[in-house]
């Protein structure tokens, strides 16, 4: 009711299209008189664990029964979240670029821990290896650790001389934080719901000029040219490792080079295109044509 009355305040306008992200909009599509609809899938909600799958999995396929198409960010998420349309489109994650890569000054309470400095940016929770960050702090003990983020679980593991956790900081400031950092890692365990994970991250490190060391999650590989994608816990240690000895100037440049190709602007003209092609699939639905 709330979005019809909305809409109807913009008086004459042309159909609109709907893109959801969330399964509970199932018995939304179809009453906006939209001109198509889109699920856009950023995770794989029956793997979370926050969220309950018996009463999510059902939503979802509803969702899925009536939507145009779906817009996944993971390759896999095109294979297990097919409509009834049939229409999956693989559309991965996105970089404020200038956001990131604007030069910034290190921030005052990163300054005076001892590099190098091995930084995460990301919530910690139950997607973290505990374990990968506790041997990385004993592999690096001249150095510090440095987590950023939203804190959902029990860090009493973490407490390490060298392991410092943060908390959140604003994203206006995030860029000074990830700039500062020696080697931003992505210290994911593998599970079934990080497998469905394109992490944002990874293109931030990348503008902000940082080197990368990830876990061996499968959106991860596509980069691996770039970033290093580590299959074991002694290999993420040591691609941390190669990650600082290599020359920063050349990895800031095949960063940021990366990281120009996939920003939020490309990725929001593939979006425009899968709209687009979506409302010529409803279109050509509601007349019967093939």
């Amino acid at each position: 009711r709330e979005i019809g009355r909305a809409l109807g305040a913009l008086g004459s306008t042309p159909a609109p299209v709907l893109v959801t992200g969330s399964p509970p909009s199932a018995g939304v599509v179809g009453m906006l008189g939209e001109a198509a609809a889109v699920y856009l899938c950023m995770d794989d909600f029956l793997h979370i664990p926050s969220a309950t799958a018996s009463m999510i999995g059902p939503l979802e396929q509803s969702l899925l029964a009536r939507v145009d198409a779906v817009a996944c960010t993971a390759e896999s998420l095109t294979r297990s979240k097919v409509p009834r349309s049939g229409v999956a489109y693989y559309l991965p994650q996105g970089v404020n670029y200038e956001h990131l890569a604007a030069p910034r000054p290190l921030p005052a309470d990163l300054a005076h821990f001892p590099r190098p400095l091995i930084g995460f940016v990301g919530a910690l929770y139950d997607r973290c290896d505990v374990q990968l960050l506790r041997d990385l702090a004993a592999a690096f003990p001249e150095g510090s650790v440095v987590l950023i983020g939203p804190i959902q679980m029990d860090t009493t593991p973490l407490m390490a001389p060298n392991i410092h956790i943060l908390g959140t900081r604003p994203y206006a400031t995030l860029p000074a934080y990830v700039q500062g950092f020696d080697v931003g890692i992505i210290p994911y365990v593998l599970s079934a719901e990080t497998l469905a994970v394109d992490p944002l991250k990874l293109l931030e490190y990348c503008a902000a000029g940082v080197p990368c060391v990830t876990t061996a999650l499968p959106e991860a590989r596509k980069y691996a040219s770039v970033v290093r994608v580590t299959d074991s816990r002694g290999a993420f240690i040591d691609g941390v490792r190669a990650a600082l000895a290599e020359d920063r100037d050349m990895a800031r440049a095949r960063g940021q080079a990366l990281a120009r190709a996939h920003t939020w602007q490309r990725r929001a003209e593939a979006l425009l295109q899968i709209l687009n092609a979506a409302v010529e699939h409803h279109a050509r639905s509601t007349r019967g044509a093939p």
